[in-house]
């Protein structure tokens, strides 16, 4: 009985070592290349990486029209392409003011999918690129998974390159530590609420 339960124990051990080691890969692993789209979806709570990629892919040709979340509303006549970091980027890049669209309403990776969904279906777009940092993949797919079943409308997660980033190195890092720790928190959190 006790050779059972050392085994166990060591057994149990290996395979929660193993996923601490992996569990920036796990988070970042749904991941994909980016294809053609009718628009790409660049998600709030960026610090650069994700508007770098989403400029990167526009100029590529994959897509001809942006979604920018999580803005702040502004005043009633200020130019959204103005008040944001994030959108002056991008027209500084060479993205046409005509191609940004702004979401400045939705205030989780839930409400983001949800509108995005909506916009989807008035604007008839069929394939959605979204971009993100790479430990939001798995939640983001559970999440975009969800409120586009079974819709006919399709999403393609596309991670950033941000310079913080080591999927097998994430606790040496302090940023990417905090962004794994967060992001199993949230996936727990969403599991159950949603």
């Amino acid at each position: 009985m006790r050779k059972k339960l050392f085994l166990i124990g060591i057994v149990a051990l290996v395979v929660s070592i193993y996923g601490f080691l992996n569990a920036g890969v796990f988070l970042s692993a749904p991941a994909q290349p980016p294809k053609a789209a009718d628009v790409m979806v660049i998600l709030g709570g960026d610090a650069g990486a994700r508007t770098l990629k989403g400029i990167d892919i526009y100029k590529i040709g994959f897509v001809q029209r942006i979604v920018l979340t999580g803005l702040d509303e502004g005043e009633p006549g200020a130019q959204r392409y103005y008040i944001n970091w994030r959108s002056r980027m991008m027209i500084d890049a060479g993205v046409p003011q005509q191609a940004l669209e702004f979401d400045a309403v939705s205030r989780n990776s839930f409400e983001e999918a949800q509108n995005t969904l909506n916009r989807a279906r008035l604007a008839g777009w069929k394939t959605v690129l979204v971009v993100s940092d790479p430990p939001h993949m798995l939640r983001l797919k559970w999440v975009w998974g969800k409120v586009f079943n079974n819709t006919g409308i399709t999403y393609v997660l596309i991670e950033a390159v941000p310079s913080w980033w080591s999927p097998r190195h994430w606790w040496k890092n302090e940023i990417s530590t905090k962004f794994v720790v967060s992001e199993y928190i949230k996936i727990a959190y969403y599991l159950v609420a949603h």
